[in-house]
C-alpha cells in the first residue's frame, strides 16, 4: 500500500483472490464432459469455515481499512454467497470454459441473482497468432506439436483447450489457432450480452479476464503482448457499444419446431431515443424468411424488452436471425447463427 496507494487506477483493495481449493486447469479430472455445471461454485468449501476465508482474510481487510480509508477493500474476491448471511463479493463465472454452457449463464441468474451483482472473471483461452510461439511450440509438425513447450513455458491448459477446440478438428497450426480465437470471441460476446440485458437487476457491471499479455502467452487476454487483436477484441467491442440489441440466443444449438426468443434493446445513453425502428428476419433451413419490427421510443440507462417471437425450424442446419436497430442518432446491428438439429 505504500508502494502504491498514491496511484489512481486502484478502485480497492482486496485480500484475498479465490480463496479455497479448485483444480482451475482440470488436469485430475478423468472425464471433462462431466465436469460440474456450476464449477466451484457449487463446492462445499464455500459455506464450511476456513482459517484463510473466515480469520486471515477479514484481518488484512481490517488492515487495508486502517491504512487506507480513501477506498473501499474487501476481504476476498471470488467467492459465492454463503452462511449465515448468504452474501458473497464479486463473481468469478467461467461458463463455457472451466464449467457448464454459456446459456448456463442466463439460468443461474435466475436462481441466484445475487452472483451477478458484479462479475469480475469470465473468458476463455486463445492462442495468439505469433512466430516464436509457434517455432517454440513446432508448429510445423501439427498436430504432434511439442505439448509440454505450450502447455509448461506458455501456460495453455491444454484439456479444457481441446475440450472446446480439438486440434484433431483443424487442418493446420494457423487453422486451429484461429478456432480458439473464434471460441473466445464467442464466449465473451455472449457472455456480455447476457450480462448487460441483466443491467441493474441484479448486475452492477463487469470485468472481461484479461485484457493485454506482457509477454508471448497463451491467455485469456484479447491483445496479444505486441497489442495486436485476436478476434475477440471485435466481439469485445462490439457488445459493448452503447447501444445494442440483443436476441436471447446463447445455446449452441436449438430443437425442429417452434422456440421462443427474447429480443432487447440496451442503451447506456444518457439521453433518451425518441425514435427507432427494430427490424428482424428469421432465416431457417428450407422455409421462407420470418420478419418482424418494432418502432418506438427508448429510455435513456434502460433495457427494454421488445418482444418474445417464435422462431420456427422444420429441418436441420444452420439457422440465423439478423437484427437491426435504426434512427436517426442511432444504429445497432446484431447476427446469430444457430446450429438446428
Amino acid at each position: 500500500m505504500r508502494q502504491y496507494g498514491h496511484h489512481p487506477s486502484i478502485v480497492l483493495w482486496n485480500s484475498h483472490n479465490e480463496p479455497y481449493h479448485y483444480d482451475r486447469s482440470a488436469r485430475k479430472q478423468d472425464n471433462l464432459q462431466d465436469s460440474p455445471t456450476y464449477g466451484p461454485l457449487t463446492s462445499l468449501t464455500h459455506q464450511i469455515p476456513s482459517w484463510n476465508r473466515s480469520i486471515l482474510d477479514r484481518s488484512v481487510k481490517r488492515s487495508f481499512d486502517k491504512a487506507d480509508p480513501t477506498r473501499p477493500s474487501i476481504a476476498h474476491s471470488g467467492v459465492a454467497p454463503h452462511l449465515p448471511q448468504l452474501d458473497g463479493t464479486d463473481s468469478h463465472l467461467w461458463f463455457g470454459w472451466r464449467h457448464g454452457k454459456i446459456s448456463d449463464l442466463a439460468v443461474l441468474a435466475s436462481r441466484v441473482p445475487r452472483l451477478f451483482r458484479f462479475v469480475s472473471e469470465f473468458g476463455a483461452q486463445s492462442v495468439p497468432h505469433d512466430d516464436h510461439l509457434a517455432t517454440a511450440c513446432e508448429a510445423d509438425d501439427f498436430p504432434g506439436v511439442n505439448i509440454h513447450a505450450l502447455s509448461e513455458k506458455f501456460g495453455a491448459e491444454i484439456e479444457l483447450i481441446n475440450k472446446h477446440t480439438p486440434m484433431t478438428s483443424s487442418a493446420t497450426w494457423a487453422e486451429w489457432v484461429d478456432n480458439t480465437q473464434t471460441h473466445q470471441a464467442e464466449l465473451i460476446r455472449h457472455t456480455v450480452e447476457i450480462l448487460r440485458t441483466l443491467k441493474y437487476k441484479p448486475t452492477g457491471g463487469f470485468c472481461q479476464f484479461l485484457f493485454a499479455d506482457a509477454l508471448p502467452y497463451v491467455s485469456c487476454a484479447v491483445l496479444d503482448h505486441r497489442r495486436k487483436p485476436k478476434k475477440a477484441w471485435d466481439a469485445l467491442t462490439a457488445a459493448n457499444r452503447p447501444v445494442i440489441v440483443v436476441a436471447d440466443l446463447h445455446k449452441d444449438e436449438m430443437p425442429i419446431g417452434t422456440n421462443k426468443c427474447a429480443i432487447h434493446v440496451v442503451s447506456d445513453l444518457r439521453t433518451r431515443i425518441d425514435r427507432a425502428t427494430l427490424s428482424m428476419e428469421w432465416r431457417s433451413p428450407g422455409m421462407d424468411p420470418q420478419r418482424w419490427s418494432f418502432t418506438g421510443a427508448f429510455e435513456p440507462d434502460s433495457v427494454t424488452k421488445i418482444s418474445e417471437n417464435f422462431l420456427v425450424t422444420k429441418n436441420p442446419g444452420i439457422a440465423s436471425l439478423a437484427l437491426e436497430l435504426r434512427g436517426p442518432d442511432v444504429h445497432a446491428i446484431n447476427n446469430y447463427q444457430i446450429k438446428v438439429c
